[in-house]
């Protein structure tokens, strides 16, 4: 039995048809079980997500009848009550689910129970191949050539393929080459995931010998197809990150580095046209987005098929980013007026984040008593935490995660120090960079802790 998961999209209706078809026993005594095959699975996101809902709850109708069990009497006797109205079949045979896309958000948790079966698309050849079988069967005359460019055209769709060839044969008409794009009908219209995008645009097809004319003739065809494939598409922002995280995986010549720099160039602008459009509102400009994508692919694309990853370093540092520019903002808000009136998040990082580090950490204070100080380090002490209660800064307890030292001794547990907040040395902070800020001892924080959060005693 066939349920085509698309066509109902309520979840109450494909779970009777579904529930019908995993109880319904056979009659006859030497019948095999029904095989239930769900079609378009991934279109099914109605009421509840549909089929993919029904399915999952039967997959776990033995961990739920075990946790039942486990429950008190009046629970249990209640539920036996309405048993018939609540009670879950579970899922004793195989179920078969074609989808177009595997990665469709409604399939995210039925891809964590399921085993996937991937089929590649068939090649040309082979779909030749058996087009001349079908009409020598049925009679029509179709030259190879003829065929293959049907093949082509439709992306080896068969059934747009065999439409095609029925309506030709009812007209008696012949398969024209040269009007193929007029000729073919019934083309399945579908829309390419992101992965696909990022495939097509990597990956170049093998070069074949052929004169000049004809090869200018597919160089100009390439990129009306990656155009078209683009645009259609959308979503630019995420294909030029996909883009900007896989590219340096090919395998291109490009022994001076040359063409790596030109590609950071390229992606440079494509960022920066991103953020002016989003800044103005002028979308129309989004048009120049695939000759970026394209001027790339005509750079690096090469033709073993590339490894594609999800794009995810560029997000997590979008998302750090965004943290970090809450965290000043929230800390300027907090300053006295006199100071965040005159310094902004940008300046602060540019120009003021190291400089206040430094001012921050004197090299001049020693870590003695209060009454020991001279006259000048009390000064100098004063107009320390005068500075730190103008930029709203002080020192809070953080802890940190035991590690072995060299002796192979372990810091002991819940080891406690204390830290800047907010933290700014933070935003300085990169990946290798050694810091050369200067932090003052375990008492002088603690003495610096005091005076800003009470009255100052000098």
């Amino acid at each position: 039995m066939q349920i085509n998961a698309s066509d109902d999209r309520s979840a109450s209706s494909i779970e009777t048809k579904i529930l019908d078809v995993v109880q319904m026993n056979s009659i006859m005594s030497d019948s095999k079980p029904k095989c239930l095959v769900i079609d378009e699975i991934d279109g099914a996101l109605g009421d509840g997500k549909g089929a993919v809902e029904v399915i999952l709850k039967m997959i776990n109708a033995e961990k739920s009848n075990n946790s039942d069990k486990s429950t008190n009497g009046e629970e249990t006797q209640a539920r036996k009550t309405s048993r018939k109205s609540h009670r879950t079949a579970k899922l004793l045979r195989p179920v078969i689910c074609i989808c177009n896309d595997i990665y469709a958000p409604a399939l995210r948790q039925l891809r964590q129970v399921a085993k996937v079966h991937v089929f590649v698309q068939p090649t040309i050849s082979r779909v030749v191949n058996r087009l001349k079988y079908i009409c020598k069967n049925e009679g029509f005359k179709a030259s190879s050539i003829a065929l293959s460019a049907l093949a082509e055209y439709t992306e080896c769709d068969i059934r747009s393929c065999l439409n095609t060839l029925q309506f030709l044969n009812k007209k008696r008409v012949a398969l024209n080459i040269t009007a193929i794009d007029s000729q073919v009908i019934g083309q399945k219209d579908k829309s390419k995931s992101i992965l696909d995008v990022w495939k097509q645009v990597l990956q170049k097809k093998r070069l074949k010998r052929a004169g000049k004319a004809e090869s200018l003739f597919n160089e100009d065809k390439d990129i009306d197809f990656l155009f078209t494939l683009i645009s259609n598409r959308g979503d630019y922002e995420v294909t030029m990150d996909g883009i900007h995280e896989n590219f340096l995986r090919l395998s291109y010549h490009d022994p001076m580095l040359q063409k790596t720099v030109k590609c950071l160039d390229i992606l440079g602008v494509s960022d920066s046209l991103t953020q002016y459009v989003y800044r103005t509102q002028q979308m129309p400009l989004h048009a120049y987005q695939p000759p970026i994508a394209i001027t790339i692919s005509r750079m690096v694309a090469q033709v073993e098929k590339p490894n594609i990853n999800w794009p995810k370093a560029l997000q997590r540092s979008r998302a750090l980013l965004l943290e970090k520019k809450d965290m000043l903002k929230t800390w300027q808000n907090q300053m006295s007026p006199f100071v965040s009136r005159h310094l902004s998040v940008e300046s602060f990082v540019e120009d003021t984040a190291s400089p206040l580090l430094h001012i921050l950490s004197p090299l001049s204070l020693r870590p003695v008593a209060l009454n020991l100080l001279s006259e000048r380090e009390k000064d100098e002490l004063v107009q320390l935490v005068d500075t730190m209660v103008s930029y709203s800064v002080t020192y809070r307890n953080t802890k940190f995660v035991p590690q072995e030292k060299a002796n192979l001794s372990v810091v002991p547990h819940e080891v406690s120090s204390l830290s800047l907040y907010p933290p700014i040395n933070d935003v300085i902070n990169f990946e290798g960079y050694q810091s050369e800020h200067i932090g003052l001892s375990l008492a002088m924080k603690q003495v610096l802790v005091h005076e800003v959060s009470g009255p100052s005693k000098f």
